[in-house]
């Protein structure tokens, strides 16, 4: 093989190959395990990098088994719709996430993009200084007062969950915050709002979502709670292998095996409370 001098190596583009890695690569994040969405590591996938980008808008997402990559639409995909998948993080602040875009040559104008941009400096410094004051809650011995504060001072900003993905992690705390006070009643709420807003959307949270059927558990409502579990746990299933057949009468059994491969803890405690 020739040797590389010194001519060759000043060809050599790499920020064009840097761009080019970034367009084929993926964190694999995997939504159905992972309520945090922590990097799991980095991966090619080329085929995927297809897919145009919508940050709330999109109606695939992508899902990790191993170093494979699925994908699968999150609700009923009309003749001639475009499928488009989110590429960043939407629960980052609107200009790192529209830096990254540009940086990939996207311009998005989805409902979020939109809604961030017309939104006045002002606010949007008021928002990080409430996040900030969340993060810094979470340094320090837990106050579910200040929490609480936090949050309805967020949700005063935007009040659409949907379309504020940054309050939505605090509101799952303060979720978390009530059921280790035994407050079910407060929790429960919660928890059915993030359930309606990320249902068939990017921000899916499997373990905030059937924490409803344990919410209604602890309060003495073991129908409700099986009733629950039965409906979310259909839904997560179907967000993995597709849609089950009307025919399909062992749907459980399967669903359950999912559920044990991707969120253990869940199936576990669903196990112990005989769901």
């Amino acid at each position: 093989m020739e040797k590389l001098n010194k001519d060759m190596l000043t060809c050599v583009d790499v920020g064009r190959i840097m761009k080019t890695f970034a367009y084929v690569s993926f964190e694999q994040v995997d939504r159905t395990n992972n309520i945090n969405h922590e990097n799991n590591g980095l991966g090619i996938w080329v085929m995927q990098s297809y897919f145009n980008h919508s940050c709330a808008d999109a109606n695939v997402y992508r899902l990790f088994l191993g170093n494979l990559m699925f994908i699968r639409t999150l609700r009923p995909i009309l003749k001639g719709e475009e499928l488009v998948i989110c590429h960043y993080d939407l629960t980052l602040p609107y200009e790192r996430r529209a830096g990254y875009l540009k940086s990939m040559d996207i311009d998005c104008k989805c409902r979020l993009c939109m809604l961030d941009m017309s939104e006045e400096q002002e606010t949007k410094f008021r928002r990080d200084k409430l996040i900030k004051d969340y993060k810094n809650l979470l340094t320090k011995p837990f106050n579910v007062k200040k929490l609480e504060n936090t949050v309805i001072k967020l949700r005063s900003i935007r009040n659409n969950l949907e379309l504020d993905p940054r309050s939505l992690e605090p509101s799952e705390d303060l979720a978390f915050a009530y059921v280790n006070q035994r407050d079910f009643r407060k929790s429960l709420p919660i928890r059915k709002e993030i359930y309606e807003c990320s249902k068939g959307a990017v921000l899916y949270r499997p373990s905030t979502v059937f924490g409803i059927s344990f919410d209604y558990y602890a309060l003495g409502k073991k129908k409700h709670a099986k009733l629950w579990f039965d409906k979310i746990l259909k839904e997560f299933a179907e967000y993995i292998r597709g849609e089950f057949k009307d025919d399909e009468t062992c749907w459980r059994k399967e669903a359950l095996n999912l559920l044990e491969r991707f969120t253990p803890n869940d199936f576990l405690f669903a196990k112990c409370l005989g769901l």
